[in-house]
């Protein structure tokens, strides 16, 4: 399967060091899905993203890294006022939208991970 070939869903694996994946292991997600992971604040994760479809996997994924923050809100300190997906050109993944949540699991903001945030 090449590149933008019109993948029906992505196998996910997330861990907290490069060779493990003890977040989540292969888990499959099509193309309408959503979920919701708690991660650890100030924390270094790791993410492979595998689109497929009927034809086969996606061939040559690379695996990325994020880090997470503890408090991102915004004060106009000048610190964390913004959110924002710095996207890294090499991957083939694309982030359509980013929810923020408070701790009970309410929405609080949908932001375009493109935008200032």
């Amino acid at each position: 399967m090449g590149r933008n070939s019109g993948a029906t869903a992505y196998k996910v694996d997330i861990g907290s060091s490069p060779i493990e994946n003890d977040i989540l292991n292969g888990g499959v997600f099509y193309t309408n899905s959503t979920f919701a992971l708690n991660f650890e604040p100030n924390s270094l994760y790791f993410i492979r993203i595998v689109p497929f479809n009927s034809t086969g996997e996606a061939i040559d994924c690379n695996q990325t890294s994020f880090s997470t923050i503890l408090g991102c809100g915004p004060n106009s300190d000048g610190f964390h006022d913004y959110w924002q997906y710095l996207h890294d050109r090499n991957h083939d993944f694309i982030i359509e939208a980013l929810y923020i949540y408070d701790r009970y699991g309410k929405l609080i903001k949908q932001i375009d991970p493109y935008g200032k945030g």
